[in-house]
């Protein structure tokens, strides 16, 4: 019996949306970390960030090309 290795597109996909949900947490968790390391606590990270859910609207009112360019363009902002 042959073992089915995933293809190299399946496996593009894959990692494709882990590095997608990793960045998607590593903004949050930049949107909502408090200033002062006191006040770091577990409930700090229940907070649902304005900004995010801004840019998430905006990402779903607009049409798929445009989507694209604006998730470049806020990913690009969110770099700098």
């Amino acid at each position: 019996m042959a073992d089915r290795a995933p293809t190299r597109p399946r496996l593009r996909l894959v990692a494709s949306r882990v590095a997608t949900v990793l960045a998607c947490l590593l903004v949050w968790a930049a949107l909502v970390l408090p200033n002062r390391i006191s006040e770091l606590s577990p409930t700090a990270f229940l907070r649902i960030p304005l900004e995010g859910l801004v840019i998430v609207g905006l990402a779903l009112a607009l049409p798929a090309r445009l989507a694209r360019r604006a998730a470049v363009l806020v990913g690009v902002v969110l770099g700098l």
